[in-house]
């Protein structure tokens, strides 16, 4: 059977939550887009660690890698203190993600990446197509990944 384009049919919004029907092979499917519950800045940070050692997990599992030795960086002070944090407990949303972190790493594999030069924030700083392709750290990084790896000692890396 020939592929036929997905056609949007309409979406539906509530208070709760997004959907969006859409036709396809000439059945109609509803998918579910988003909750529309806020979610604040510091869980989006935490479920985007457990998201980054979960990728890496299913990087090394599936590339077969061995004694691969990885640096997990992040801007955001507060989950690299809840990560490293031995004595504490914490609600059950930030208990269950921290033990999902440290299932996949240690503590001393994270490390912190001043906001300015944090490609992840891109496209929050507001950057033009152009700049985005040829002066921002979003294609190849921030320069300091490129260098010698004990210049990664300090936890705060600025450029």
């Amino acid at each position: 059977m020939k592929d036929q384009p997905l056609t949007r049919r309409g979406s539906a919004i509530d208070k709760k939550s997004s959907f969006l029907n859409h036709l396809f092979h000439d059945r109609i499917h509803c998918s579910f887009i988003i909750g529309n519950k806020q979610v604040t800045v510091l869980r989006l940070e935490l479920n985007v660690a457990v998201v980054t050692v979960k990728i890496s997990a299913l990087l090394q599992r599936e590339l077969e890698l061995k004694n691969v030795t990885e640096t997990f960086w992040t801007d955001s002070n507060v989950v690299l203190g809840y990560i490293a944090n031995e004595t504490r407990r914490f609600h059950v949303f930030v208990a269950n993600r921290i033990q999902k972190i440290r299932d996949h790493s240690s503590p001393s594999q994270w490390k912190h990446v001043a906001t300015n030069v944090n490609p992840a924030d891109c496209g929050l700083r507001g950057i033009s197509a152009e700049d985005l392709v040829s002066k921002s750290t979003w294609i190849d990084g921030p320069r300091f990944l490129w260098e010698n790896r004990q210049s990664h000692d300090t936890s705060i890396v600025a450029e």
